[in-house]
């Protein structure tokens, strides 16, 4: 059976076969994103607001904002990539650099990968294939921006750790103290499986020099890891106090644990988001991981003395990896969800890593670069029709920018929702408005990231729309739930812009409802339509105030805004 086994001339680190089909894939990814005119997520539209929130007040007009949100006192995580797309809309527009952040996206996690691979061993490029089809996850599609460069920076921080757990001196240390930093200031959730990795790692040192040596050569094994513990003291001192202040920590709710281990161990609870036959998709990936699995053991247990080894370290956070995804709750006190689903990621990635260590049948490459691709390959596919629908009403949308006023208040409120594929986990058009804050340089009320402790703004208490605005928490959702004229009470409750969405496809229980009634009403009271959507989408209805009709008018005039149809 030895000889089975595919050693590393099998694949020597001149064969460059699969750095071309990963970069030819990448390629084809890219150029998906870039036929696709918006590749709408449910979050990414709030990002792109937020982003224009921060382009704003560098560039010194952001007093609108500043009447709804303060600037966050203590370093909170899920911030960097937000931050970066903000100094990009310095000089690209809106559009064009939520494509460019997506695109980094896309190539950051094979490259990741990439690097974290090799940091194992060599001349096993081709598992970096296995993070095509993780790409377009359902994090990603959820608009998780946040998490997914947070997931890459793990890979590079768990890789470059690797390299230098044996004698990790004070610039290697300080390296990965800096990456640790900007793991957390990226994504909280990567930074504490970072944590958890790390701890495996060292503990696996200290546990094999005690084994060999004692407790002498013990004690000096965790002296050499010192200067790695005082380089990640910052990025751990900050975490630990965000989650203590603001209980992040806290289960809120749980799923089903059953459903939960399946999703898990299935791979749908972190890929399927869109159509029904993911399913399948994500269960032939967890398949070819686990024969993967498997005939490493077969080769390792029927060879003698290849019982265990230093990687197997990797096996072993693989093992914690899937214990916790299995057993996270689905929120947190502070507002965090979809933890499962974030966490669901992990296990896979620290198999690839331990199996890319390993000695592998002579056949598993053949495995890796023939069904990992053409996974990614299919799930764009299946996702396509819905894709296409959704950028295509992002479009439709974003046409009525130019006829409101700029520097204006605006909410979205729902009346249907957009169909979005047969499975339809996710709401992907649930809160678009920040596409039309950052055309505008307008200040979306509705932005929920003001809501939560975990990111660079928070809301002003006297002026908070979940306060205030919102007569029950999903208010912007379908049915609505909003009172525009409670809000008016507060010091700044002013509400330029009405976004109403999908009216035509909406219910006759939603358009009879109480929620509707009563936003109709006051709609008709203070407010007009002046814009509707080439394709009847969204309706602008703006806030009958002398200073804002006129602001509105001469916008209108200046880009030929034709006047909607009495409503």
């Amino acid at each position: 059976m030895v000889d089975d086994v595919a050693r590393p001339a099998a694949q020597p680190r001149s064969d460059r076969r699969p750095l071309v089909l990963l970069a030819f894939a990448l390629g084809a990814e890219i150029v998906f994103l870039l036929a696709v005119p918006r590749y709408v997520t449910v979050d990414g539209a709030t990002h792109l607001g937020s982003a224009a929130l921060i382009r704003d007040i560098i560039q010194g007009v952001g007093a609108v904002h500043l009447r709804y949100v303060d600037v966050a006192s203590f370093p909170a995580p899920n911030i960097l990539p937000e931050i970066a797309l903000g100094l990009v809309m310095l000089v690209l527009d809106p559009a064009m650099s939520e494509k460019l952040l997506q695109i980094a996206c896309v190539v950051l996690l094979p490259l990741a990968l990439l690097y974290a691979v090799r940091s194992i061993r060599r001349d096993r490029d081709w598992f970096a294939l296995l993070a095509l089809p993780l790409t377009f996850s359902f994090a990603f599609q959820f608009g998780f921006y946040d998490f997914t460069f947070g997931v890459g920076l793990f890979l590079v921080a768990a890789g470059y750790l690797w390299r230098h757990r044996e004698a990790p001196g004070w610039r290697s240390a300080m390296t990965f103290g800096l990456l640790a930093l900007l793991v957390y200031l990226t994504h909280a959730v990567p930074f504490l499986e970072l944590v958890v990795f790390g701890a495996v790692v060292l503990g696996e040192r200290l546990v094999g020099a005690a084994r060999s040596g004692g407790l002498t050569a013990a004690g000096m094994a965790f002296r050499s890891a010192g200067p790695l513990l005082l380089a990640t003291l910052p990025s751990g001192a900050l975490a630990a106090v965000f989650f203590l202040a603001t209980r992040s920590a806290e289960p809120a709710e749980y799923l089903s644990l059953p459903l939960q281990v399946i999703g898990v161990l299935g791979m749908g609870l972190g890929l399927v988001t869109t159509d029904r036959l993911e399913v399948l998709i994500a269960v032939g990936l967890a398949l070819t991981l686990l024969v993967l699995f498997l005939g490493t053991l077969s080769l390792r247990f029927g060879a003698a003395g290849r019982a265990v080894h230093g990687g197997d370290v990797l096996l072993a956070y693989a093992v914690i990896a899937v214990v916790l995804a299995c057993l996270a709750p689905a929120s947190v006190r502070s507002g965090g969800s979809y933890i499962p689903e974030r966490l669901a990621l992990f296990p896979v990635y620290g198999l690839a890593l331990w199996l890319a260590g390993a000695d592998l049948p002579r056949w598993s490459a053949r495995v890796g670069v023939v069904v990992w691709p053409l996974a990614a390959a299919a799930v764009l596919l299946l996702r396509l029709p819905t894709t296409l629908s959704l950028s295509n009403a992002a479009i439709d949308y974003e046409s009525i920018a130019p006829c409101i006023a700029t520097g204006a208040t605006m909410i979205q409120v729902n009346l249907a929702r957009l169909p979005s594929g047969s499975l339809g986990r996710t709401d992907p058009f649930l809160a678009e408005a920040g596409r039309i804050a950052a055309a505008t340089r307008g200040h979306d009320i509705g932005n929920f990231e003001g809501t939560f402790p975990f990111s660079l703004f928070q809301n002003r208490a006297e002026n908070d729309p979940s306060l205030w605005l919102l007569t029950r928490p999903d208010g912007f959702a379908v049915p609505p739930g909003v009172d525009l004229d409670g809000f008016r009470a507060r010091p700044d409750g002013v509400v330029d812009y009405v976004l109403v969405v999908a009216r035509a496809r909406a219910s006759v229980d939603v358009l009879a409802g109480p929620g509707w009634d009563l936003l109709r009403g006051q709609l008709g009271a203070g407010y007009r339509r002046v814009a509707v959507s080439p394709g009847g989408l969204v309706e602008a209805w703006e806030r009958t105030d002398p200073a804002l009709v006129n602001a509105g008018a001469a916008r209108r005039s200046a880009n030929n805004c034709p006047s909607p149809a009495p409503s």
